[in-house]
């Protein structure tokens, strides 16, 4: 435990890793020998993934984001009872529904608005993504009035979105009558600005102000930007999501990511299990850890698999670390 924890989560290498139990516990490890002790709990671990992916699959909302990664890309799906970092995988449809499946999911997907997320029937657009566009637009053009405007317009309808959602006194009929209202002052916004365009952007500069002003446009349409005015369950920004990918992306970026299929499927299974096990032990520790799987291998059940057992799931059937990282 404490040399997967290290390694997956605090995201140490393998020469600190043994750098640090040869100078705090007197233990000489090889990087190999590290490297097998990974190896041999990650594979102990693989069905607990498998039952993760199944209860993210079931949840009513579910965060999700993705990153450029060393092998493909990381993905990351957060929900109120587990958490699925999936590394080395593909950056595309089939990645998003070997996860929540078709004909199984019901939730409501928080997310951005890149393409892989669009045609979802329940979906809840980040709004940090759209108001940063038209907040960067403002900090390049601070003399254009109609950027400002544009920024100013937005804002007011998010706060006024915001106001709502905390507001207690609104019923389920009065969030739907608000939702409308503020889909009009949306479209006072942004139609006017579609109707001035309707030839598309004159150049560039144009088109830095045509793209966002239409991606607002569109996923209103689509009904993606107030469902969680509607429910109390959604959040009306994605930031969780992109928090948890942080630590890859910095990993990325100094070339600290697995080389290997072996390394991605070893490190997804070991940071899943790990980061579920943060939301349901009242204290993350070493020992509390080891109690919680120690009782998994002498009761032969984990505790996500009772919960799936709650919510009246199969087992899982189908080997999904295989379909989203396939081993060489």
């Amino acid at each position: 435990m404490t040399v997967a924890f290290r390694v997956s989560i605090i995201d140490l290498s393998m020469d600190k890793l043994c750098l640090q139990l040869k100078f705090f516990w007197n233990l000489d490890l090889a990087k190999s020998q590290a490297d097998a002790i990974l190896t041999q709990l990650s594979s102990r671990w693989e069905q607990e993934f498998e039952t993760l992916c199944d209860l993210v699959d079931c949840s009513a909302v579910v965060h999700a984001d993705e990153t450029n990664w060393s092998i493909n890309s990381v993905w990351a799906f957060l929900s109120e009872q587990a958490r699925v970092l999936v590394l080395g995988c593909r950056k595309d449809a089939d990645t998003l529904t070997e996860i929540l499946r078709e004909d199984s999911f019901a939730g409501v997907l928080v997310s951005d608005d890149a393409a892989v997320y669009q045609g979802l029937s329940h979906a809840q657009k980040c709004w940090t993504h759209l108001l940063r566009e038209a907040i960067r637009l403002t900090l390049l053009y601070p003399q254009n009035d109609e950027y400002q405007s544009l920024q100013d317009g937005l804002m007011e309808v998010f706060r006024e979105s915001k106001r709502t959602a905390a507001d207690g006194r609104f019923g389920p009929n009065g969030r739907a009558a608000k939702v409308n209202d503020l889909e009009n002052q949306l479209a006072e916004v942004c139609l006017i600005r579609c109707s001035e365009d309707i030839d598309g952007p004159r150049d560039e500069t144009d088109r830095e102000f045509y793209n966002p002003v239409h991606e607002v446009v569109r996923v209103m349409l689509d009904e993606e930007l107030f469902a969680f005015v509607v429910r109390g369950d959604v959040s009306a920004t994605n930031n969780e999501a992109e928090r948890s990918l942080r630590g890859a992306a910095l990993d990325r970026r100094t070339g600290r990511t697995s080389k290997t299929v072996r390394g991605a499927r070893q490190r997804t299974v070991l940071v899943s299990v790990f980061e579920t096990l943060k939301l349901h032990l009242p204290k993350f520790t070493l020992t509390n850890v080891v109690e919680e799987v120690v009782d998994w291998y002498r009761t032969r059940e984990s505790r996500f698999s009772k919960l799936c057992m709650g919510y009246g799931l199969d087992p899982p059937s189908s080997p999904r670390l295989q379909i989203l990282i396939p081993a060489n």
